[in-house]
C-alpha cells in the first residue's frame, strides 16, 4: 500500500480520537501551583526584611516597656511568618496566574500617598487630604475609576491606623489608671512591674473596649452609629488628659512661664468636649440626646407603632443608648477630677515654691 493509498484509508476526525492535549495547570507551571500567592509571600517576606534591618539600630525593649523598636521588630516577624505561610501554599494549593502589572497606576497611586505624607505636616490634614483627592481623581479620569477605588483603600487604611493607635494610647493610660486604684486596696496590684498585675488589668481594659467592638458589629441599626459619638468624647477626653499631665510636668519642673502652651489647649479643649458631653446626655432631642432617644424609642415600642422588624430589636437599641449616656457622664466625670487634681498639685507647688523663695534669701 503507497502512501497515498493509507492516507486516503485515514479514519475521519471525528473517529480519529483526540489528540494528545498540550500541557497545562501544574504540568505547565513547574512545581509553582500558585504563582499569585507565591508572589505576595515573597513581597511581604522583603518587607519583613527591610523593616528587621532598619528596626536594628533601635531598642527594643520588652512587651512592658517598649521601645521605638519593638513594634517594627514584631511586625517584621508577623510579616515573615505570612510571608513563609504563603510560599508554601504557593507550592500545595493550586491559585490564578500572575496578572501583569501596571507599573504606571501603582506609581501614580503611590506619588498621591507621597504628596500626602510632605504636606499633612506642612499644611494640615484638610489641605494634605484635598491635594491627595485632588491627585486621585485626577488619575482616575485618565486610568479609570479603579484606580480612585485603590487610593480609597489607602485612606480607609490609614483610618484603621488611627483608631488603632487611639486604642493603644487609651488602652496603656486606662491600665495604668486601674492599676494605681486597685493599688489603694491591694498594693501588689499596683506595683507596673508584676506582670499578673499587669496582665489583669490590661485583660479588663481590653474586654471594656471590646464590648463595645462586639456590640458595634451585631448592632442591627449599625455600630458606627452608636459608637462613634462615644469614641468621639472619648478620644477628645483622653487628648486633655495627656494635656493635663503636660501641664503638670511643666509647673513641677518650674517652668511655669510655659503653662500657657498646655494649658490653653487644655482650657478649649475641656470646654469643646464637656459642652458636647452635656449636649449628647442632657438634650431633649432624639437625634442628639442618648437618654432622649432611648426614652423616645421606648416610648415607641410601649405605644406599638413601631414596625415589627423594628420591634424586635428595640430593646437592643435602647440598651446601647442607655449605655453610651452613662458612660459619657463616666468619662466627663473623670475628665473633671483629673483636672481638679492636676489644678491642686500645681498651685501646691506654685505656693511651695513661693515659699521658699523668701526663706532662701534669708538664708
Amino acid at each position: 500500500m503507497t502512501e497515498t493509498e493509507g492516507r486516503d484509508r485515514a479514519p475521519p476526525d471525528h473517529l480519529a480520537g483526540p489528540s494528545p492535549a498540550a500541557p497545562s495547570g501544574p504540568a505547565a507551571r513547574g512545581a509553582v501551583r500558585g504563582p499569585t500567592e507565591l508572589a505576595a509571600g515573597l513581597f511581604l517576606l522583603l518587607c519583613a526584611v527591610l523593616g528587621w534591618w532598619f528596626g536594628q539600630p533601635l531598642k527594643v525593649g520588652t512587651a512592658y516597656r517598649m521601645g521605638p523598636g519593638y513594634v517594627p521588630i514584631m511586625l517584621s516577624w508577623v510579616m515573615g511568618a505570612f510571608g513563609v505561610v504563603l510560599c508554601v501554599m504557593a507550592f500545595v494549593h493550586r491559585g490564578p496566574a500572575l496578572e501583569k502589572w501596571r507599573i504606571k497606576p501603582i506609581g501614580l497611586v503611590l506619588g498621591s500617598l507621597l504628596v500626602f505624607a510632605l504636606t499633612i505636616e506642612r499644611t494640615g490634614l484638610l489641605i494634605a487630604s484635598i491635594l491627595a483627592v485632588g491627585m486621585a481623581s485626577l488619575f482616575s479620569s485618565a486610568f479609570g475609576q479603579g484606580l480612585l477605588a485603590v487610593w480609597y483603600h489607602f485612606a480607609i487604611m490609614f483610618e484603621a491606623i488611627f483608631i488603632l493607635t487611639t486604642l493603644d494610647a487609651g488602652t496603656r493610660v486606662g491600665r495604668f489608671m486601674l492599676q494605681d486604684f486597685l493599688g489603694n486596696f491591694v498594693p501588689a496590684l499596683g506595683r507596673t512591674s508584676w506582670y499578673p498585675s499587669v496582665l489583669l488589668c490590661s485583660a479588663l481594659i481590653v474586654g471594656a473596649w471590646g464590648y463595645f467592638l462586639y456590640i458595634g458589629v451585631i448592632d442591627p441599626a449599625g455600630g458606627v452609629n452608636i459608637l462613634w459619638p462615644l469614641f468621639g468624647i472619648a478620644n477628645q477626653i483622653l487628648a486633655a488628659i495627656a494635656l493635663c499631665v503636660g501641664t503638670a510636668i511643666l509647673v513641677k519642673t518650674g517652668r511655669e512661664r510655659y503653662f500657657w502652651v498646655t494649658g490653653l489647649p487644655l482650657v478649649w479643649l475641656t470646654t469643646v468636649t464637656s459642652t458636647a458631653a452635656w449636649q449628647k446626655v442632657m438634650s431633649d432631642d432624639p437625634r442628639l440626646g442618648f437618654f432622649a432617644g432611648a426614652n423616645d424609642l421606648a416610648a415607641k415600642l410601649a405605644s406599638g407603632v413601631l414596625p415589627p422588624e423594628k420591634a424586635a430589636v428595640a430593646s437592643q437599641l435602647i440598651f446601647n443608648q442607655r449605655l453610651d449616656g452613662w458612660l459619657t457622664v463616666l468619662f466627663v466625670a473623670l475628665l473633671w477630677l483629673i483636672l481638679a487634681d492636676t489644678a491642686r498639685v500645681c498651685l501646691r507647688h506654685v505656693r511651695q515654691a513661693s515659699a521658699a523663695v523668701p526663706a532662701g534669701r534669708r538664708a
